[in-house]
């Protein structure tokens, strides 16, 4: 009985995962430059992201799937954070983030009354993950605009 019951659960995992990739990959088709440059999140995913936002949130694992979740959020969010033009719904997002990481309000470029630093620590997981100090540097190099070298 124990078994059928984990066997449920994972299964409802992995439907919510493929869900929640879903939601991401479609909000990285509108936010990400293409032939008909970049659009707003559409409104009807906002409610979906700002989900699962708080989910990845609040939950630490370092399970695979969840992993490859967080990093599908990461690049929709830094392509949101960098797009030429913000949006109402996309305001409503990069929100979200600033009040999730309040102390680093206005620490380097501010978007959508979001900041580099506060997009920064979401993405890097605050103390729950961690990064390591290149990745972490390179991040907020992208996020603020600045070029690359080698």
């Amino acid at each position: 009985r124990h078994f059928k019951q984990f066997a449920t659960i994972e299964h409802d995992f992995d439907v919510l995962r493929e869900k929640n990739m879903e939601v991401l990959k479609d909000g990285i088709k509108a936010v990400a430059v293409g032939v008909k440059g970049s659009k707003p999140i559409p409104d009807e995913l906002v409610g979906d992201i700002l989900k699962l936002i708080d989910w990845l949130e609040g939950f630490e694992s370092d399970d695979l799937r969840v992993l490859e979740v967080r990093q599908r959020m990461a690049s929709f969010l830094g392509t949101l954070f960098v797009k030429h033009r913000i949006s109402s719904s996309d305001q409503t997002v990069l929100q979200k983030i600033s009040k999730l990481r309040p102390q680093f309000k206005e620490k380097g470029l501010i978007r959508g009354g979001c900041s580099s630093h506060q997009m920064h620590a979401y993405i890097c997981g605050g103390e729950n993950m961690s990064s390591s100090e290149e990745i972490s540097e390179i991040l907020l190099q992208l996020l603020e605009g600045e070029k690359l070298t080698e």
